[in-house]
């Protein structure tokens, strides 16, 4: 029936995602939210219309003889997954004894596997291979599943497991067979013999992978064989939540997970692992493709994913496949957006900020343009970071489709503030914007300003630096903040800090090159470089301050700090409060005429000044060391058990997580 085959590509993109099958792609044609290419007249070398109609993709073959022109679209896919493909088509118009029907791995029109149907109730599935048509069916055959006519509704799908595929009419398989020489390609296509009008509804795709193990996961059926030593007693994370950890083998660094207490969940059997908000990335050694579990380590998205982007606090997650397209994911690993989008940042407030066919807009988890595709621009220049732009309580930086200058949106793309700084930030006190300009094209530095939400100018951008510290702003006087080297202890430090308020009145002048907030919100650590009379660094002295400006500890009183490795000789190195001084918990470790202690915001000694060294305290406790011995205090500088210490570890384990018992 098919006597001359001439194929025409249009090319689009497409994708999706769910539990232990990833749907990549559930599409009912209702609308165009997903940008299928409209082809209205036909060329000299393409026969083939196409259009959204009454709920389906209509092609309409214009040309008399057997011509087969494709529609054809890329979807996200991971070429060594098990894939299905499914859709619905029906016959509008044209001869019921020509084909149409369902084309996959369609490289080019020498090589491509086709499932094709007629009106009058036949099939035909042929392979085509370097050129070379294969019959998979012996020629066209009749079927009693097929519904004949016009208008008449056919499911056709195509499974893929290796290189063994199924074939099936009405959700019924009408052959199983090997195909040798069709190689996977991400693309799906259409196709109808000239003369042929038929529709396409329902396109559904979906991937798994065989393999659908947690491999190492510690429980009733499992207990762990690894050869390698187990530490006495847990260490808790730092976050108080499940976390990896790592060690080094001979076939490469291997990561496991740990819950908050430190007791091991999953064996170190993964290249990969992450975690996050209760949710676990993991990509197992044998495996070159990552999945999710949730919080019961159950695996909610197969291995077939290239990335996960963290989940946010909605529970949905960015992810993208091997050819990276990305779709969106929620908490029960269902596809919330299809893995078409050329980028999708974080989710926050319902909105997602993405790009598909190659234009910039922000769409609803339902995936309506809300700011239409191609009236913002790309605000992270080409590197598709992790997160993108995210609305917050209603708005979103956005730059402007035309050039690089940023201002700020609305949910409904509105321009509150108008695109003409070269950077904004949002600041949640009242509703004001910190925004940078360029002084001009020769400068390098930024100067920063603050303006409310109508764009009214509340700060000049005068200032080096400003960002928003409580209920104030830091602001800077000096070089610019991105050039400063904080690495080198001897670099000059040329910015320095102050504080004012949202009038622009001076609380603290700039006189600090650190001025940071703690977790008291009325204490703020403040740093000076110490030098001697000729300039030469010395080390950091640490004060502390309040809002209002006024003095606690006093900077001048203590002395300066410098890193120094022979004070942490025999420090655990897995231990990581920090080790330097540092108030928290209350209390800020620092050094007097030669010897640590630890005195409060009022600068009431609290741990005597009579330790070689102390770190900050964590959980109520410090590591120290006096007259060469390392131990453990708690807040009065009583000594206690080390054994006792939980405490959070960074960097390759030397001893597994224990099993909780």
């Amino acid at each position: 029936m098919l006597k001359k085959i001439y194929l025409v590509c249009l090319l689009g993109i497409s994708l999706a995602t769910q539990a232990q099958r990833l749907t990549i792609v559930n599409e009912n044609f209702d609308d165009n939210r997903l940008g299928w290419f409209s082809k209205p007249n036909v060329t000299p070398t393409d026969s083939l219309t196409s259009f959204l109609s009454s709920g389906a993709l209509h092609l309409d073959n214009k040309y008399a003889g057997f011509r087969l022109p494709w529609y054809i679209r890329s979807f996200g896919m991971n070429p060594t997954a098990n894939t299905s493909f499914k859709a619905t088509f029906s016959l509008i118009d044209g001869p019921q004894n020509r084909g149409y029907g369902l084309i996959i791995n369609p490289f080019d029109i020498n090589n491509y596997l086709a499932f094709f149907i007629s009106g009058d109730g036949y099939y035909y599935i042929f392979s085509v291979v370097g050129g070379q048509t294969k019959q998979v069916t012996n020629g066209w055959l009749q079927s009693s599943l097929l519904k004949k006519g016009l208008n008449q509704k056919n499911i056709l799908q195509i499974e893929k497991v290796a290189g063994n595929y199924s074939f099936s009419i009405n959700d019924v398989i009408v052959l199983k067979q090997a195909i040798l020489g069709q190689p996977f390609k991400d693309k799906v296509a259409f196709g109808c013999v000239g003369g042929v009008h038929c529709a396409v509804d329902d396109l559904e795709i979906k991937q798994w992978s065989s393999k659908t193990d947690v491999p190492g996961k510690i429980g009733n059926t499992y207990g762990s064989t690894l050869n390698f030593p187990v530490a006495p007693y847990p260490s808790a994370t730092y976050n108080k939540e499940p976390a990896s950890f790592y060690l080094n083998t001979n076939r490469g660094t291997r990561y496991g997970l740990k819950d908050r207490d430190g007791f091991r969940l999953l064996d170190p059997l993964y290249s990969f692992i992450s975690n996050y908000n209760g949710f676990t990335i993991i990509q197992p050694e044998d495996v070159n493709a990552r999945g999710v579990l949730n919080e019961q380590l159950e695996l909610i998205v197969p291995y077939v994913l290239n990335n996960v982007n963290s989940f946010s606090k909605n529970g949905y997650a960015a992810c993208v496949v091997q050819n990276g397209f990305y779709g969106l994911i929620d908490k029960n690993g269902k596809t919330v957006l299809p893995f078409l989008y050329d980028f999708l940042g974080n989710e926050n407030e319902g909105l997602v900020y993405a790009m598909l066919n190659r234009k910039f807009g922000v769409v609803d988890l339902l995936g309506n343009p809300v700011v239409p595709f191609g009236s913002i621009g790309d605000i992270d220049n080409g590197s598709k970071n992790y997160f993108g732009s995210i609305f917050r309580k209603g708005f979103m930086e956005a730059r402007s489709p035309t050039d690089n200058k940023r201002g700020i949106i609305n949910p409904k793309g509105k321009w509150v503030i108008e695109p003409k700084y070269t950077k904004v930030t949002y600041v949640d006190t009242n509703k004001t914007f910190i925004v940078a300009i360029r002084p001009s094209l020769q400068q390098n530095n930024l100067l920063y300003g603050l303006v409310d939400i109508n764009g009214k100018e509340l700060l000049p951008a005068k200032y080096d630096y400003l960002d928003e510290l409580g209920n104030h702003f830091r602001f800077g006087v000096g070089s610019n903040e991105d050039t400063k080297d904080y690495k080198d202890p001897n670099a000059k430090k040329e910015i320095l800090y102050g504080l004012i308020d949202k009038t622009g009145k001076q609380i603290i002048p700039a006189q600090f090159y650190g001025l940071n907030l703690t977790n008291d919100k009325d204490v703020i650590e403040v740093t000076k470089a110490y030098v001697d009379a000729q300039g030469n660094f010395l080390g950091d002295k640490k004060g502390l301050i309040n809002v209002k400006g006024q003095e606690l500890v006093p900077i001048a009183k203590y002395d300066p700090f410098i890193y120094d490795a022979a004070r942490l000789v025999g420090i655990p190195k897995d231990d990581n409060r920090l080790k330097y001084p540092f108030y928290i918990e209350g209390l800020m470790n620092i050094a007097l005429n030669g010897k640590w202690g630890a005195v409060n915001k009022n600068d009431k000694v609290v741990v005597p000044f009579e330790y070689d060294f102390i770190s900050t305290f964590l959980d109520g406790y410090a590591v120290a060391k006096k007259d060469g011995v390392v131990m453990y205090i708690d807040k009065t500088g009583k000594k206690v058990d080390a054994s006792l210490i939980k405490y959070p570890t960074y960097g390759a384990v030397k001893e597994l997580p224990p099993i909780r018992k």
